[in-house]
């Protein structure tokens, strides 16, 4: 699930820059983040599920569904699902592709100019923006900060691993 913001201006003979985003990790996005006059804005969620109306109950979305991640799969939260079985069944695998098909269908409207493509993201949504970023092609500026999924095995070497840490994951 996501929301776009398109400016009251914009159309195909003005077309404006697209700014994609993902939130970090947590209850995802319920409106869309830093809606701009001259910018058609992405807020693309990572997780599965229909939107609540506000903040907190989007809150109780989000702890009902760890809750049932933890009846059925025995994890914490979200970012442990499907370690160790195979990359279709981690669950950012499924998010991935999910927003990199959101981007590429976006890119193509009529109101938006796909020379203008940029993404900004920070921890989960950094993570995110990386894989979106390599993966849709055609972004012209990008912004990770705080990047999630990064140095996963840093632990291995001897250092902090990156988020979700291995004692996430299985």
């Amino acid at each position: 699930y996501g929301f776009v913001s398109v400016p009251k201006a914009a159309s195909a003979a003005n077309r404006m820059g697209l700014r994609v985003t993902v939130p970090g990790a947590g209850p995802a996005a319920c409106r869309t983040w830093d809606a701009a006059p001259d910018v058609i804005v992405a807020t693309l969620n990572a997780l599965p599920y229909k939107p609540g109306k506000d903040e907190k109950e989007q809150g109780q979305i989000y702890a009902n569904y760890n809750k049932s991640l933890k009846e059925k799969f025995g994890v914490d939260t979200y970012p442990g699902l499907g370690w160790g079985i195979g990359r279709e069944e981690v669950f950012f695998h499924d998010a991935i592709v999910g927003i990199v098909r959101a981007v590429r269908w976006l890119a193509k409207l009529p109101e938006v100019d796909p020379a203008r493509l940029t993404y900004f993201g920070g921890s989960q949504g950094g993570g995110l923006g990386m894989a979106t970023v390599a993966l849709a092609g055609g972004f012209h500026r990008a912004c990770f900060y705080i990047t999630a999924m990064s140095d996963l095995y840093g632990s291995d070497a001897g250092r902090v691993d990156g988020w979700p840490s291995r004692a996430s994951r299985w």
